[in-house]
């Protein structure tokens, strides 16, 4: 993936659901980081609730400042079956982050149909 889309390292702490940034194109991601200090039991969630009708989600790690990345596999849940009314999301996916807080991440598309602006929200716990 390219440079990412926000310049700044959203920082996630346990419990707080937060917004991170919008994806607008393929292989251009968000990045965050998790806190040194949270106790989040190495569980991450992202969530991207629309902005286009399919996508090939990834999410990377590096631990040393961004010289070098790994994939990191989703656990995904299920996007369809939900109470009459409500819309499902494009991508919602759970991550195994255990051991790497102080690490920095970065998830984005790698190919997606139909993107206009999609929204990334973060949580962990």
């Amino acid at each position: 993936m390219s440079t990412p889309v926000n310049s700044q390292i959203v920082l996630l702490r346990t419990r707080i659901p937060v917004l991170i940034s919008n994806i607008t194109q393929n292989s251009v991601p968000v990045q965050f980081g998790v806190s040194e200090t949270s106790g989040y039991r190495g569980q991450l969630t992202l969530v991207v609730p629309s902005g286009f009708s399919t996508a090939t989600a990834v999410l990377e790690a590096s631990i040393d400042g961004g010289t070098s990345w790994f994939v990191i596999a989703p656990v995904a849940y299920t996007l369809t079956g939900q109470l009459s009314g409500d819309v499902a999301s494009i991508v919602a996916n759970r991550y195994d982050i255990s051991g790497m807080s102080g690490a920095q991440f970065r998830f984005g598309f790698t190919a997606s149909t139909g993107l206009t602006t999609a929204p990334v929200w973060g949580l962990i716990g």
